[in-house]
């Protein structure tokens, strides 16, 4: 209901099949409920990836914002596993450190739609269920020890965005582990821009890079 948009811009501009996964949601569902559901869809989805007309061999993973988060933990998951082994994973705005112990939560708490208080209710909801450690790495894969091995990342960020700084701090620890990670910034806009593209050109430019990218990596 939410990215129809961008999963059809993403199936044309990296001519791939797309599969966008309604997992369930908090409070009803708590963490950890929303990565046992991903984890479940990402099994399911390769045991099943030659009926639905794909490749195994060739399988990214993606998300934007709690999506990017899941996105992130799948591949920590899918590495502890020992598979499937994804050819690329496209975080966009990425929430990586739900503690949010960096300086752009305080800087880019008002006015830039993804407020303070709206992350709180987000939080709270998330957490809803018996208390948890929000660094655990199945919350905030920023906190992971050990990033080596991961898949090739784009990571995308934006200028007013308080997610910015942990998507940053998250793509320069896949680099200094040894992943071939790339972040590109957006310094004009806000959280949720990928969305907003039939009202902001930059939109679909970033939704073109992310298909470019991924189309390479499918070809790789």
């Amino acid at each position: 209901d939410s990215h129809d948009t961008p999963c059809r811009y993403l199936a044309r501009e990296a001519d791939c099949l797309v599969i966008s996964v309604d997992y369930r949601m908090a409070p009803e569902f708590p963490f950890p409920q929303p990565v046992e559901d991903c984890w479940a869809a990402v099994t399911w989805i390769m045991e099943n990836i030659g009926a639905l007309g794909g490749s195994g061999s060739r399988v990214a993973i993606g998300g934007d914002s709690a999506g990017g988060n899941l996105a992130a933990v799948m591949c920590l998951l899918a590495r502890q596993s020992g598979g499937p082994d994804f050819a690329h994973q496209l975080l966009i705005y990425p929430a990586t450190d739900l503690s949010r112990g960096f300086p752009s939560h305080g800087e880019l708490s008002d006015g830039y739609r993804l407020t303070k208080p709206l992350i709180d209710w987000f939080m709270d909801h998330y957490f809803s269920g018996s208390e948890q450690d929000r660094q655990h790495v199945q919350a905030s894969p920023l906190f992971a020890d050990d990033l080596s091995g991961l898949p090739p990342a784009l990571v995308i960020s934006a200028g007013y965005d308080p997610l910015k700084d942990e998507g940053a701090a998250y793509c320069d620890k896949l680099v200094a582990h040894g992943v071939a990670a790339t972040h590109r910034h957006y310094p004009g806009m806000i959280h949720g821009f990928i969305s907003m593209g039939g009202f902001i050109d930059t939109g679909i430019d970033c939704l073109r890079e992310c298909g470019a990218e991924l189309k390479r990596a499918f070809a790789d």
